[in-house]
C-alpha cells in the first residue's frame, strides 16, 4: 500500500508529541527513566512486527552501502571538510579517529561481516521512524495506548532496529531543530594553521529539560535488552541516524554568536561531531 509514495493521509489524532511534552516541562525528571522504559518496551513489540517481512539481502553489504552512500555526500558539503582532512581532530577532551577511518574499521570487524550468518532480519516494510515528535500521547495514565503516527516510507530495505535508534536520537534531533546549541571551534579562524580542530558543543535547553531528555533517550535502556549482534544492529542504525542527519540537516548558513568566528551554530556541524564520536566508538567496541 505504501508503494511509491512518499506520503499518505491519515486521520487526525489528538494529544502532544512526546517532544513537546518534554519541552514543556510535562515530564517529571523522577518520572522520566519509567515513562521511557514503557514505552521501549512497547515500540520493541510494535519493531519486531515487522520480521513478518523479511528478505533475502546480506545485512554487511545493506548497511555497508547505506552508511557509505550518506559519508560519500556529507564529504562533499563544503562546510564539513575538516571530517576529511589530516589535521588532528579535537572533541571536547578526546581526539578521535577521521569518520572514514572508522567506518573501515567497523566494515573490517568480525562480528559485522558474522551479521550475514545470523537469522533473517531486514525488512521491506516498516515504521522506521520512532521520532519523539511522531508518538502522540494523550493520558500518562494509559501511556502503553500511546499513538505512532508518521512512518518513513523511503526506505527499500532497511533493518527494523532502525525505527528505535530513531527513537534515542530524538535528543539529538529536537537539540538541533530548536537550535539550542552552540559550537566553540577554531575552524574558521583564519589566524589559525589548522594542524589542530578543536570543537566543544554547548547544549542550551533548560537544566531541567535536558535532564529529562537524557533520561528518557539513553542507550543503555536498550541496549541492555540485547544480545551482542543486535547490539552492533541498533549502532550501525543508530549510526546511519546520524550520517543521515548529517546530509538532511545540512546548512549553507553558518550563525557565529557575539560576532566571534569562533562560535557558531550549523547542523552540518553538529551532527558530524556527533557521528564522528559515535562511529569511533563502535570501531572500537567488541
Amino acid at each position: 500500500p505504501l508503494k511509491n509514495k512518499f506520503y499518505f493521509f491519515q486521520k487526525y489524532e489528538s494529544g502532544l508529541t512526546l517532544s513537546k511534552l518534554i519541552q514543556k516541562n510535562k515530564i517529571k525528571t523522577n518520572k522520566a527513566k519509567n515513562i521511557s522504559k514503557i514505552l521501549v518496551d512497547k515500540l520493541i513489540t510494535i519493531m519486531q512486527e515487522d520480521l513478518k517481512n523479511c528478505v533475502n539481502e546480506k545485512p554487511s553489504e545493506l548497511f555497508r552501502k547505506l552508511l557509505m552512500i550518506e559519508f560519500q555526500n556529507l564529504v562533499k558539503r563544503p562546510h564539513l571538510y575538516f571530517i576529511s582532512s589530516n589535521s588532528n581532530l579535537k572533541i571536547g577532551n578526546k581526539y578521535y579517529n577521521k569518520l572514514e577511518n572508522s567506518l573501515n574499521k567497523i566494515f573490517s570487524k568480525k562480528n559485522f561481516i558474522d551479521l550475514d550468518k545470523q537469522d533473517k532480519f531486514l525488512v521491506d516494510m516498516g515504521h522506521f521512524n520512532f521520532h519523539g515528535e511522531n508518538i502522540l500521547i494523550s493520558d500518562f495514565k494509559t501511556l502503553d495506548k500511546f499513538k505512532l503516527i508518521d512512518p518513513d516510507t523511503r526506505w527499500k530495505i532497511l533493518d527494523p532496529m532502525f525505527s528505535m535508534a530513531r527513537y534515542f536520537y530524538t535528543y539529538s534531533h529536537d537539540t538541533a531543530e530548536k537550535k539550542n546549541y552552540y559550537i566553540k571551534s577554531n575552524i574558521f579562524d583564519l589566524n589559525s594553521n589548522n594542524q589542530n580542530f578543536y570543537f566543544n558543543t554547548k547544549v542550551l535547553w533548560s537544566n531541567k529539560v535536558d535532564k529529562v531528555y537524557k533520561k528518557m533517550f539513553d542507550i543503555n535502556l536498550m541496549k541492555k535488552k540485547m544480545n551482542r549482534f543486535e547490539k552492533l544492529r541498533f549502532s550501525l542504525s543508530y549510526l546511519l541516524c546520524l550520517l543521515r542527519g548529517i546530509n538532511a540537516n545540512y546548512e549553507e548558513k553558518i550563525t557565529f554568536f557575539k560576532n566571534k568566528n569562533n562560535l557558531l551554530q550549523n547542523n552540518g556541524i553538529f551532527f558530524s561531531l556527533l557521528a564522528i564520536k559515535y562511529a569511533h566508538q563502535i570501531s572500537y567496541e567488541e
